[in-house]
């Protein structure tokens, strides 16, 4: 048998298969075809309302009698919760071009050289307490701060920023915890090195 033939009866079976195969998928195509014209059918949800400084600062006054500050850098003063300190300031900071927010608050005075120790324990707690809140250092001054995209901000995820950020403020020293809860329930005794 020449290759000729091979060839022929091998496009033979091949087109044979494929019709085969064409008839057993036809209902299934089918039936998609009338679930999609059923999901077109149905109502799509509302998308979510873009976030922007004037909506970010009218949910702001909402929530804080103090509101200062300007669009786009509003500033609150949360109350000292030890008699004698000074109010602490809350800062959100937008920048829309960028599409970033940024909600801070200072958590003490840092010292390169007496507090290097602190630092580890900051940045452990950044991968296993901190959840969204995590700390920065900037200057001389360390940071309790949530980042997040401007434009896709909600309003929940506004009230877990604030209070995360917060807490975590309010947790440094302690369990430099954002929450109640910890992401992996800790560090583990060894930790497995990764090829760099």
């Amino acid at each position: 048998m020449n290759n000729r033939v091979k060839i022929r009866r091998f496009a033979r079976a091949l087109s044979c298969v494929a019709a085969v195969a064409l008839l057993l998928l036809v209902p299934y195509v089918a039936a998609d075809d009338k679930k999609g014209d059923a999901d077109a059918k149905k109502p799509k949800p509302k998308a979510a309302a873009k976030m922007t400084n004037a909506r970010l600062g009218a949910l702001l006054k909402k929530r804080f009698d103090k509101l200062g500050g300007r669009e786009g850098f509003w500033i609150v003063p949360i109350e000292a919760e030890k008699k004698g300190e000074k109010d602490i300031l809350l800062m959100i900071v937008t920048d829309e071009r960028a599409n970033r927010m940024r909600i801070m608050m200072p958590v003490r005075k840092f010292d390169k050289d007496k507090d290097k120790d602190l630092l580890l324990k900051l940045l452990k707690a950044n991968f296993h307490s901190a959840l969204d809140a995590k700390y920065a250092v900037n200057g001389d001054t360390i940071w309790s701060t949530f980042l997040h995209p401007l434009a896709t901000l909600q309003e929940a995820d506004l009230d877990n920023a604030l209070s995360q950020v917060r807490t975590l403020r309010k947790n440094t020293g302690t369990s430099y915890s954002s929450g109640e809860l910890q992401f992996g329930g800790g560090e583990p005794e060894k930790q497995p090195q990764p090829d760099l």
